[in-house]
């Protein structure tokens, strides 16, 4: 991720189109994606501050996701 504002831009796009009642944002695990996370968090406001902790565990048991949020893999 380079450009955190037009990857914001690009996920409301999706939100308005596609009808998504939850987005989860997937980044991989690197050190730079580690260090502008919190900004993107940040940047995509309060309906992205699921933990991640809570969508992984949600994941790994099968449930519907509790919100948005940003998760590194």
């Amino acid at each position: 991720m380079r450009d955190e504002q037009a990857l914001a831009r690009r996920i409301r796009l999706r939100e308005r189109d596609g009808g998504a009642d939850v987005v989860l944002v997937v980044l991989s695990d690197s050190a730079h994606n580690r260090a502008v996370a919190g900004e993107l968090r940040r940047t995509l406001g309060p309906s992205y501050a699921t933990g991640p902790r809570r969508i992984l565990t949600a994941l790994r048991s099968g449930l519907a996701l509790p919100g948005c949020g940003v998760v590194l893999v």
